[in-house]
């Protein structure tokens, strides 16, 4: 073979040997992709004559083109990328900032500043620990420290029971108001909650050491029992045990006492049609309230149930009358014996008896002077208590 198909300046050589060019060429290295890209446009005008060397040298320009974009995107994704976690560590910061400056200042912190610098009412003396009980020392220190637990949203303090050198009373009574939730922590504001009740009780009943039986809804009234024994409340709340509770109900319409018992003896079917359960319950007595109207008139009925403490109003009005009023005046014996609304009362050592045999508490439960009744077995010939567990 001659001489080359072409003269002058070849432009950027391949890799490998192009076609038409003597076997004496040698090849080089590949220069970067912005030189060969200038190099392949100065040259354009050129690569009419030199129809043999054309294929190789748009396969070089290509190849080159495609890396330029290659390395042209992948620069782009990156920096959209870290433009989003830059915009996402900014969110962060922003967020973390008003949140701090949304906390405000701690009241604590800012009253204990001003106690120590002279501002305010010096925080009270307390009794030490060696306050004995029930004197007023230890009466301080116990109020003080039921108030310090209330704002911190608790329902109080429990106390130790071994180095009580006193019985507490196993139940006690209380007549809730309307309007007050029986529950320790309501979540609602405005409302009034038994935390309050605790606070008020003071060291006389220490009602930090129990809990309420049962619901009472707001609206309701009556007898609300704060038992120490969790196996006696939940004896007292088990429909099976059949603990009879009384509610007096002012509703109305003249109450036909027969008519209205018949329907609940027989049973109200209450709740999803398709998923309904029957309650019972009986009136004890209907009479009409003489201060009534006679365009109007009112009557109260105390109406006695096992299964539907909670459906009393429901069940009247299923019956046809609207309930204005309801007070729950007895749980078993234990009834309200004239208690005011937001009283207190220990249970009477016959009521306590009663509960203790009923849940079939352990003989140190029982009241004084209240022991458990033993009877002889005949075909044993062993001891046994009337009021074993069951």
């Amino acid at each position: 073979m001659g001489q080359p198909a072409f003269s002058g300046n070849p432009g950027p050589p391949a890799c490998s040997q192009p076609l038409g060019l003597s076997t004496h060429w040698a090849p080089c290295s590949r220069p970067s992709a912005d030189a060969g890209l200038s190099k392949a446009v100065s040259s354009r005008s050129a690569a009419a004559p030199r129809l043999p060397a054309l294929s190789s040298r748009s396969s070089t320009v290509t190849s080159t083109f495609g890396c330029a974009v290659t390395a042209a995107a992948a620069s782009l994704a990156a920096c959209v990328e870290w433009r989003r976690l830059r915009r996402r560590e900014v969110r962060v910061r922003r967020g973390a900032i008003a949140q701090e400056r949304n906390r405000g200042l701690d009241p604590k912190r800012l009253l204990d500043t001003m106690r120590l610098v002279g501002i305010g009412t010096p925080k009270p003396l307390l009794p030490g620990p060696a306050a004995t009980a029930n004197s007023r020392d230890a009466a301080l220190l116990l109020l003080e420290q039921r108030r310090l637990s209330l704002q911190q949203g608790r329902a109080g303090l429990r106390p130790s029971s071994a180095s009580r050198d006193y019985r507490l009373p196993l139940l006690v009574k209380y007549h809730k108001p309307a309007g007050v939730a029986a529950s320790m922590k309501l979540r609602g504001q405005g409302r009034e909650d038994l935390r309050s009740v605790v606070a008020m009780a003071g060291d006389k009943f220490e009602l930090d050491l129990y809990h309420p039986v049962g619901k009472l809804s707001m609206k309701s009234s009556g007898l609300l029992l704060w038992s120490r024994s969790g196996r006696l409340t939940k004896q007292i709340l088990d429909p099976r045990r059949g603990v009879v509770v009384d509610f007096e109900v002012e509703c109305m319409g003249v109450v036909d006492a027969e008519k209205v018992g018949a329907q609940l003896r027989a049973g109200i079917p209450l709740g999803i049609i398709g998923f309904q359960t029957t309650y019972t319950a009986d009136v004890r007595e209907a009479s009409l309230l003489p201060d009534s109207p006679l365009q109007d008139p009112r009557s109260r009925v105390v109406v006695a149930t096992r299964d539907a403490r909670d459906q009393i109003t429901k069940m009247l009005q299923a019956c046809g009358h609207k309930v204005i009023k309801i007070k729950r005046s007895s749980v078993g014996v234990l009834s309200l014996d004239g208690l005011k609304e937001g009283q207190l009362q220990a249970a009477s050592d016959k009521e306590e008896a009663w509960a203790c045999k009923f849940a079939g508490l352990n003989d140190e439960e029982y009241p004084p002077g209240y022991e458990p009744e033993v009877v002889l077995e005949p075909t044993s010939r062993r001891y046994s208590a009337r009021s074993s567990r069951r």
